[in-house]
């Protein structure tokens, strides 16, 4: 958890490069260690298999992955923000992602519960008396593998020359 004073942090940064051109000091230090700990978090999981660029297929299409930076309200009893960061692919430039039928549009998303289902485990819950719990599990999408071969390149400033990297399981965007 990388947290700053709240009259120290600016508006959530649009990109790396805007973080690399903030004045050096604790709230580019923040951002810089958020997006460390995403990288980290996704390596331990396993999510990406690196492939040098010469090993890549013919067909293979590489996306593009970006950053999304969000501030995060303090956690209970904290008093600082907390500084996220979110390694993403561009899932809408997947060639034959799948079509949503009668609208020309591709899915890019995975399978969420709808909110009718949600209320009716949460009544049933009720009914019976069962025990209720809910948590925020920091990359808690990382745990599915993808539908087809996907291959990425990594966000800005993890970027490594000569390879891109097989997406195991499931990463944002995808």
């Amino acid at each position: 958890m990388v947290t700053v004073k709240h009259d120290e942090l600016c508006a959530e940064p649009s990109s790396w490069l805007a973080i690399q051109r903030m004045p050096e000091g604790p709230t580019k230090e923040a951002w810089i260690a958020a997006a460390h700990k995403e990288i980290d978090a996704l390596r331990s999981r396993g999510v990406f298999k690196p492939v040098r660029l010469a090993d890549l297929p013919e067909d293979a299409q590489v996306i593009k992955m970006i950053w999304v930076f969000k501030l995060k309200p303090p956690p209970p009893g904290g008093t600082e923000p907390i500084c996220k960061a979110r390694a993403c692919l561009l899932g809408n430039r997947m060639v034959n992602a799948t079509p949503i039928p009668g609208t020309g549009d591709v899915s890019t998303s995975t399978i969420n519960p709808r909110m009718s289902t949600v209320r009716l485990l949460l009544s049933k819950a009720a009914q019976y008396r069962w025990a209720v719990h809910s948590t925020d599990a920091s990359n808690a999408f990382a745990q599915a593998r993808p539908a087809r071969v996907v291959y990425a390149q990594m966000p800005s400033g993890f970027e490594v020359p000569g390879y891109v990297y097989l997406v195991a399981i499931n990463v944002y965007g995808d």
